[in-house]
């Protein structure tokens, strides 16, 4: 693999600065130094680009009530159209502090309290809690595991080999099924799919949007991950198998997982229908939200119009550690089965073959290895036995992680 140009393996350190991911406490571990690999934010400096749009708007010196700008909409866009081949109308833009919160805003402005939301877990586990915590009633479609195929695929990416297709799928007709039977008025489809990897294919994409269309259900797309497809793998966006199939849809990016921003909190929300976007900017209104953050949107604007090659070289750096964990798991840990990414910076290990209850696997993981990771089953009962890795930080911090994990389960 081809050395990158920027320095990945450079230490930052990041205590001290209000981190979440680096100064947050363990709920159950309070005050414990764990070595912390959970929360899906990077341990890597923006690109220079950013910092100089930064440090050049600060120069200005005033900072007062901001709206978002023809150049972030063009810029936005024109990221989504070289790297997805799809172009949305600058026009449709809606702006937000995060994905979250647009999503949380079409709920509100789509739905009613007492209307059933589909998700397909085990998933981002606010998907869940944005439906709960609304009023609306969670319906459910899980993804089918085949581990005998994570097995297998896990076995062919360790010898240098294709890993074959991916051991979670969906079933068309049981997807259909829970739509039906639920009366669900809307799916939030996350895509590429965290935590297990999937990046949708557009046949995929085509039957969810069919089915969405047929019985008149409203589709969130959360495509945060967009920009992390692996080799093979290319991020499809579900807004073209939408307006194929005619179905109803917003799309949500933001620069924040792609270029370590999410701090500096600005996302993007692709609406389309003229309609949907005026009712989702007055459940904004009410909200109170108005405008955007100055330094986020030049930072945006930057890291869209020349973060290209940065993130060119953190995509080889992070295959580069995802090699290392398949040879690592293999050799010394074959208990675990890494399911194989196709997307995202996330990595998710099925830990079911140490015979293991979540407790005790929990207890293995935090206390016996000082790990902080994230459990699966955060993201849905579907998640028993799973944890969510974040490779997203230096090489070493990753090996120390697995070693320790060694270290706990050797006893």
């Amino acid at each position: 693999m081809a050395p990158t140009t920027h320095d990945f393996d450079e230490p930052v350190d990041r205590r001290g600065t209000s981190s979440v991911k680096h100064d947050q406490d363990h709920p159950d571990h309070p005050g414990e130094d764990l070595l912390r690999l959970w929360v899906a934010d990077m341990d890597f400096r923006a690109p220079e680009a950013v910092t100089a749009a930064i440090h050049g708007r600060a120069d200005h010196g005033v900072f007062g009530y901001t709206e978002a700008s023809g150049r972030l909409a063009s810029a936005a866009s024109g990221w989504i159209a070289a790297h997805d081949g799809w172009a949305p109308d600058p026009s449709t833009l809606v702006t937000g502090p995060g994905v979250v919160f647009l999503i949380a805003q079409a709920v509100r402005a789509l739905t009613a309290p007492g209307d059933p939301v589909l998700i397909q877990p085990p998933v981002y586990y606010p998907f869940s809690e944005t439906v709960r915590s609304n009023g609306r009633i969670l319906v459910c479609a899980p993804l089918t595991y085949d581990p005998g195929r994570a097995r297998a695929g896990f076995a062919a990416a360790v010898a240098g080999e294709e890993p074959g297709p991916s051991p979670y799928t969906f079933d068309v007709a049981a997807f259909e099924e829970a739509v039906v039977s639920s009366g669900a008025r809307m799916f939030i489809l996350c895509n590429p799919h965290n935590p297990v990897g999937r990046v949708w294919t557009p046949a995929e994409l085509d039957a969810m949007a069919r089915v969405c269309a047929d019985h008149d259900v409203f589709v969130v797309a959360d495509e945060i991950h967009a920009d992390f497809g692996r080799p093979g793998h290319p991020h499809a966006p579900f807004a073209a198998a939408a307006e194929k199939a005619g179905c109803r849809c917003i799309v949500c990016t933001s620069p924040s997982k792609t270029f370590n921003m999410a701090g500096l909190q600005l996302a993007c929300g692709w609406v389309p229908d003229a309609d949907v976007r005026s009712r989702i900017e007055a459940e904004m209104d009410a909200c109170g939200y108005f405008g955007v953050n100055p330094l986020s949107q030049e930072a945006a604007v930057a890291c869209f119009e020349h973060g290209g090659p940065w993130l060119a070289d953190l995509k080889a750096y992070l295959e580069g550690t995802v090699d290392w964990v398949n040879r690592f798991v293999a050799g010394e840990l074959p208990e675990l089965c890494v399911v194989q990414p196709e997307g995202t910076y996330l990595l998710w290990v099925d830990c079911r073959g140490l015979g293991l209850s979540d407790e005790a696997l929990a207890r293995l993981v935090e206390v016996d290895a000082g790990l902080w990771v994230d459990p699966g089953t955060m993201f849905g009962p579907e998640g028993s036995g799973f944890i969510r890795v974040n490779l997203a930080t230096q090489r070493s911090v990753v090996q120390d992680a697995f070693r320790r994990l060694r270290g706990a389960v050797r006893g």
